[in-house]
């Protein structure tokens, strides 16, 4: 996932809040998909493989995405780079996010930029909103925060949800235009309406710190459940803070203990750090039978749900 700034109200699972804003990732989804892939076409692999060698850049795609789902990357590459050579631009999409994190290629930024650029020039949005995030990083091409802007509204405009949280986060932090939260919460809820995980989130931030709209607790929290059941791990310790300090909510310190744990279990990066933190802190404040409740919910929750997590 390559990071972009994005709202954060505060460290909410470590022991006080920070005054600043934090860089969670953007909507990109963590390695090894960028979105979760489409879910292959009804026809069969051979049915796909004929189809391909014929010519057909629609099953070339497919294979790939196919291959992807496998975990076989270099098969995915291939297929992807057939199709692309071939100007199909869901398949530059996907051969240039691979191309970027050396995913059965050899890792290459600036083609990846290129590809993405193409797609992009071609109307794709996801590939839009990608370019951005090159753009923002200064991955294989020249930082350029207005330029990523540029790349992000156009995606965002054309109804992709990734888009809309990168563009809501330039004017969070205001990067590459005029700082503005009423901007921010437009196109968070916009992309949180798509149900976009980091979005939901970082709008239950505003709500939370009365950033563009009216401090409404009891709404962050609304927010802070749908993201961590889409799959947020930083909603999820914004939840289990919620719940600890009745912050929205009737304070609940084995639920509180619940959405820690999981943070712990199923993030990564900070978000894990802070849920680490708070659910040892909690362990001490509820009998042992609650935590090993909470442990056992924990991992029923996540054999139970598809969703992948997410950072933020």
């Amino acid at each position: 996932m390559i990071p972009l700034p994005a709202l954060a109200i505060v460290a909410l699972c470590a022991s006080h809040a920070v005054p600043n804003f934090t860089a969670p990732a953007f909507a990109q989804s963590t390695p090894p998909a960028a979105t979760a892939p489409e879910s292959p076409a009804k026809p069969t692999r051979k049915d796909l493989e004929r189809a391909a060698e014929r010519g057909d850049t629609s099953a070339m795609y497919q294979l790939g995405l196919l291959a992807e789902v496998e975990g076989d990357h270099a098969n995915a590459s291939k297929q992807f780079r057939l199709a692309s050579e071939k100007g199909d631009a869901r398949a530059m999409t996907r051969y240039a996010y691979l191309l970027s994190y050396g995913l059965g290629t050899p890792r290459d930024e600036a083609a990846a930029v290129s590809w993405y650029r193409r797609a992009a020039e071609l109307g794709e949005a996801e590939a839009m909103s990608n370019l951005g995030l090159m753009l923002a990083n200064g991955r294989g091409v020249a930082q350029s925060d207005s330029e990523a802007v540029e790349w992000y509204r156009r995606s965002a405009e054309k109804g992709n949800a990734a888009g809309m949280f990168n563009l809501g986060s330039m004017y969070a932090r205001g990067r590459g235009v005029a700082q503005s939260d009423a901007e921010a919460l437009t196109w968070y809820t916009r992309a949180a309406e798509k149900k976009n995980a980091p979005a939901m989130n970082n709008l239950g931030e505003m709500y939370a710190n009365g950033r563009g709209v009216a401090a409404d607790e009891a709404k962050a929290v609304e927010w802070y459940s749908r993201a961590a059941d889409a799959g947020s791990a930083e909603a999820m310790c914004n939840l289990a803070l919620a719940y600890a300090q009745a912050k929205g909510i009737a304070r609940d310190l084995p639920e509180a203990h619940f959405w820690a744990s999981l943070a712990a279990a199923s993030g990564s990066g900070e978000p894990r750090t802070r849920g680490e933190q708070l659910t040892k802190r909690l362990a001490a404040q509820i009998p042992a039978e609650k935590t090993a409740e909470s442990r056992a919910r924990v991992t029923k929750w996540i054999a139970a749900r598809a969703v992948p997590i997410t950072t933020n």
